[in-house]
């Protein structure tokens, strides 16, 4: 046997005889164990075709399945990457986003209802000094500083939105100011409220 650099010198198989504890430095092979040098090889130890089924019958359970298509479908999507230059879509993704659409859609709708209460309710407009107060149920994406409003022949600006309260509801509350009368108007909202 050869020693390396920096190891303890090691006892031969013939040395150490019996089966008490290896000393120092001595590499520690149970009796039982496959050794080349001693000739011997241990039957329970070489696993065989026993192994084999046991390693595959992974596949064969749901996380295996998932693991296959997984390696599948990356697969796919690796040789039509590098031959197309561009990725495809993935079943994996695809899957998981329109569940998640669906689930996050269908629990903002029910959060808004809770707490706003039903999206069909006219919005509600609050005279506030020179300005007005627009409570909505729901906030109007299409509303911002570049639109003009128009409530009884007057025109208003956004000054600023955000959510309030009306009672024990919530609401969206825009405040609008009186529009300078230079000022550019690029679209007219007119304001249909109580």
């Amino acid at each position: 046997m050869r020693q390396g650099w920096g190891e303890a010198p090691r006892a031969l198989p013939v040395e150490r005889g019996g089966n008490g504890p290896p000393r120092l430095g001595e590499k520690a092979f149970p009796s039982e164990s496959t050794c080349s040098a001693e000739g011997k090889t241990n039957p329970s130890r070489n696993l065989g075709w026993y192994g084999m089924v046991t390693f595959f019958s992974f596949f064969a359970t749901p996380a295996g399945i998932l693991l296959t298509l997984y390696l599948a479908d990356s697969g796919v999507r690796l040789v039509h990457a590098l031959g197309t230059g561009e990725p495809m879509g993935s079943l994996f993704l695809a899957a998981p986003i329109a569940l998640w659409g669906v689930l996050s859609g269908t629990t903002l709708r029910l959060l808004m209802r809770l707490r706003c209460g039903p999206a069909g309710v006219p919005d509600r407009i609050v005279q506030a000094g020179n300005g007005l107060i627009v409570r909505a149920s729901r906030p109007h994406d299409e509303w911002s500083d570049r639109v003009a409003f128009a409530r009884d022949g007057r025109l208003y600006a956004l000054h600023s939105a955000g959510w309030g309260r009306e009672g024990s509801r919530r609401c969206y509350e825009y405040r609008l100011t009186p529009r300078p009368e230079r000022a550019t108007v690029r679209r007219v909202v007119e304001l249909d409220g109580t």
